[in-house]
Parts: structure tokens; C-alpha cells; sequence
């Protein structure tokens, strides 16, 4: 394991990592919305 792979996000400015971080939580935001949206929009499904 090199140093530079796990500097690699300390050494980023803030931009980036300000956009690396909301690209993330898009990410994350996206994956959590579809599989709630399987579970509650599922066709057939009665509640």
C-alpha cells in the first residue's frame, strides 16, 4: 500500500472534495430511492 492512495482524498482541495462527497451522497441517495421504490411501488402490491 503506497502513501499516496490513502492521501489521495486528504491532499484533493475543498472543491473537490466537496463534489466528490455530494457525488456520494447522490449515489447513495439514488441506490436507497430506486430499492424504496421497488418496495412500494411494486405492481400488485396491497397494503
Amino acid at each position: 500500500m503506497s502513501e499516496n492512495e490513502n492521501d489521495s482524498f486528504r491532499d484533493k482541495n475543498v472543491k473537490e472534495k466537496i463534489i466528490a462527497i455530494i457525488g456520494i451522497t447522490l449515489l447513495i441517495v439514488l441506490v436507497v430511492g430506486f430499492v424504496f421504490g421497488l418496495y412500494f411501488f411494486w405492481p400488485g402490491r396491497s397494503f
